[in-house]
């Protein structure tokens, strides 16, 4: 997970085990390496940029160690120190994004500090993006499977070594897998309004040529047709959920 002099102050740190990828695969790659290989029954993650102060850690861990039953834990923070106005806008655009879709209220989608039972998150893992957007969706996929979810507030530190390498593509990828885990996990939350709307504007169209050219046009029967379509897909889709649900929960059994 670690490279370089990482891994070295890793191990003198008291680290039994580094685990190395042979590139820099992203942190995300990181992330479910890590809960691949690790043995307990709780995965703590942790960013590498020193802004977790010890005793913010300490309140994860003393949590899931007082609550077994429990499957996630989330940490919102305090105090958030300014990252430019253009990511900012960003964090916000896809805070809301995130609300609408796990239909919770949240302040922080994308805090590094978290934990995870690791025997509940682990079949999901392969959904998990690579990048820095594994933050998001891991959060996404938690609510979406019904994870026995707590949040934690915490005071961070600001930045003790280098800079932060998300840039503004990274949040167009993450309102992307975003939305593909909502139609993996909720397909008819996304099929329904293109549905909906396929309808409305089918219907406006025979309203505007009745008004216009005393008679329904041919239009409306594309968007009628259309709508249909997604609707189908929508219900394909929302049987193929169910059934991946099914395996998942076999092989957590396992």
């Amino acid at each position: 997970m670690v490279a370089g002099k990482f891994q070295e102050i890793s191990i003198k740190a008291g680290a039994d085990k580094v685990i190395r990828h042979n590139k820099n695969r992203g942190p995300g790659a990181s992330f479910k390496t890590g809960i691949i290989h690790s043995s307990g029954d709780f995965v703590i993650i942790v960013d590498a940029d020193g802004q977790h102060p010890l005793e913010e850690i300490k309140k994860v861990f003393d949590y899931v160690m007082k609550n077994p039953q429990i499957d996630a834990v989330f940490t919102e923070r305090t105090n958030v120190y300014s990252s430019g106005i253009i990511r900012s806008t960003g964090k916000i655009l896809i805070n809301y994004v995130v609300q609408r879709l796990i239909e919770e209220k949240i302040t922080d989608h994308n805090c590094g500090l978290r934990a995870f039972r690791r025997i509940k998150i682990l079949p999901f893992i392969f959904m998990l993006p690579d990048g820095f957007s594994y933050v998001t969706t891991s959060l996404v996929l938690a609510y979406k499977e019904d994870f026995c979810i707590h949040w934690i507030p915490i005071a961070m530190k600001q930045r003790e070594t280098g800079k932060s390498h998300v840039k503004v593509r990274h949040g167009f990828n993450t309102i992307l897998l975003v939305f593909r885990l909502i139609v993996n996990f909720d397909p008819m939350k996304f099929f329904m309004p293109l549905t909906w709307i396929s309808f409305i504007l089918g219907i406006l169209s025979v309203i505007y040529n009745w008004v216009f050219y005393d008679g329904p046009g041919k239009n409306y029967i594309f968007f009628f047709l259309f709508g249909t379509l997604i609707f189908v897909l929508g219900i394909l889709s929302e049987q193929m959920s169910v059934l991946r649900k099914e395996i998942l929960n076999l092989k957590s059994k396992e």
